[in-house]
């Protein structure tokens, strides 16, 4: 099983679009959001390093 980085980057992007939205709604900041968008995608691309390197199906730990 192969990590699908268009479809998690999809979704993440999706939730960020969300949460930018909500955030604007309630004024906060706008240097804030930039920031925290971000700080969520070098998590995001790290997750994702992780993630494409990891094999699920290996019996040995």
């Amino acid at each position: 099983m192969d990590y699908d980085y268009k479809k998690e980057y999809m979704r993440w992007k999706e939730w960020k679009d969300e949460e930018e939205k909500l955030l604007r709604q309630h004024h906060f900041n706008e240097q804030k959001i930039e920031e925290l968008h971000e700080f969520d995608l070098k998590q995001f691309n790290a997750e994702r390093r992780f993630r494409r390197n990891q094999n699920v199906t290996k019996d040995i730990f």
